[in-house]
């Protein structure tokens, strides 16, 4: 069969580099896809959000599978256009995908539903966020209701802090995203990605992962679009798994339902394990990003037959995934987060151990190598039957990408499950 994939990034590179892996894919295309991604499949010169182009292009093309990679699309009616043409897709519909693209919209239907989650309420003005700041002590969480980029979610530690985002929110700062903020209660604990392919009240957990957000080590600087990810976290798995599959995913899958959406794709909660247990920090409705690159290559079975049998609505076969570790470094522009860039030439080596994925890049036959072009420029993945030997081979390679300048990386990803693991073994020894 012919696959296409809708996206351009680090992200969509994994998922291309999965589908060549399958068994039922013939051929796979991306639209608009990169220089990188080319070298994997066919570029398709399509927007991602022309998604009346992007179906006709899928019905021309004979495309049996169409896979959504960014948010974007998915909100702007995607998946239902290719619905109302026959095609098959996977992500969810336009209404289904509001639980990523409005934060209000998420947090009502998680108090429609029960799903625990942290209190909150919604601002429209000023006064709202001078009253609430009056009543709960900091820090002080403000999301923009809307896509905002990654630049959406302040934690402001003083009251001052907190009036004066939520002022630059209001006065189109982040433009229409932040005309509504939700104002959020502060969740301490530890943070973890828990993504599910699902139909309908059927999924497939993926193993839990942990992104690293804060642009420097030691989690200090502004936050990201995440900086590094490790995969599994086995003590999520084995203490909260089946805690949050019934009590988080399976209310999601039924209150879609109840509220008359069957929900199709990714569901993707970014949680945060607190003294109290998981309670959801946040929705997306695709694959994370950089999760997917450190997750995806984990799988031992064709994921894109768990995605047809989903889709089809059969049976779906148990899915198997390795059992040693998954860690991934993201190489970032020097400027990253504040700005792009673009143009910088960057010595990306190619490894044996692991996957390179492009997320920012473009190649330049004038210069002969890869220039940068954007503020996620790569990631590396290793793998390793221990989580420090995972993280020695990924920053062997990383290390010497860096020292060759243009871009930059943390040097701590891992660390602190590593110092867990070390712990908690020092405790069972005593």
């Amino acid at each position: 069969m012919k696959v296409l994939v809708i996206g351009r990034g680090g992200r969509e590179h994994a998922l291309v580099h999965m589908c060549t892996k399958s068994s039922l894919v013939e051929e796979v295309y991306c639209a608009p896809g990169s220089d990188a991604i080319g070298a994997m499949a066919q570029l398709v010169n399509v927007q991602e959000t022309d998604v009346k182009g992007l179906a006709t292009f899928a019905e021309e093309a004979g495309i049996g599978l169409t896979i959504v990679g960014p948010e974007v699309p998915l909100l702007a009616g995607i998946v239902d256009q290719f619905q109302q043409r026959g095609l098959l897709i996977f992500g969810p519909s336009q209404k289904a995908a509001q639980l990523e693209g409005s934060k209000s919209f998420a947090k009502a239907f998680m108090d429609r539903h029960g799903i625990p989650t942290a209190s909150y309420e919604v601002a429209t003005g000023i006064e709202a966020v001078i009253s609430w700041c009056a009543k709960v002590a900091p820090p002080y969480v403000l999301k923009a209701d809307g896509l905002a980029a990654g630049k959406g979610v302040v934690i402001a530690l003083t009251k001052q802090e907190a009036v004066d985002t939520a002022l630059s929110f209001f006065d189109g700062q982040l433009g229409d995203a932040g005309k509504t903020i939700v104002l959020e209660e502060y969740l301490d604990g530890e943070e973890c990605s828990f993504m599910v392919m699902a139909n309908g009240e059927n999924f497939v957990t993926l193993p839990i992962s942990q992104d690293h957000k804060r642009l420097l080590e030691e989690d200090q600087g502004p936050n990201t679009g995440g900086m590094g990810v490790i995969a599994p976290l086995e003590h999520v798995r084995f203490q909260w798994q089946s805690f949050i599959e019934e009590n988080i995913i399976t209310p999601t899958l039924r209150g879609m339902l109840a509220d008359g959406i069957t929900y199709q794709g990714v569901l993707y909660a970014g949680l945060m394990i607190t003294e109290d247990g998981p309670k959801v920090i946040e929705f997306n409705a695709r694959f994370g990003d950089p999760e997917t690159q450190v997750v995806l290559p984990m799988a031992e079975s064709d994921l894109v037959v768990t995605m047809l049998q989903l889709l089809n609505e059969e049976k779906v076969e148990k899915v198997v995934w390795r059992e040693d570790f998954s860690i991934g470094v993201v190489l970032a522009g020097s400027n990253y987060p504040v700005s792009s860039s673009y143009g910088e030439a960057v010595e990306l080596i190619e490894t044996a151990d692991g996957n390179l994925y492009h997320a920012g890049t473009t190649w330049s036959n004038e210069r002969g190598g890869w220039l940068t072009n954007g503020g996620r420029v790569a990631l590396y993945q290793a793998f390793g039957n221990t989580l420090q030997e995972a993280q020695q081979l990924v920053y062997q390679v990383v290390d010497q990408v860096v020292a060759s300048g243009s871009v930059r990386a943390r040097r701590d990803i891992g660390n602190k499950l590593i110092e867990f693991v070390s712990e908690s073994v020092g405790q069972i020894r005593k």
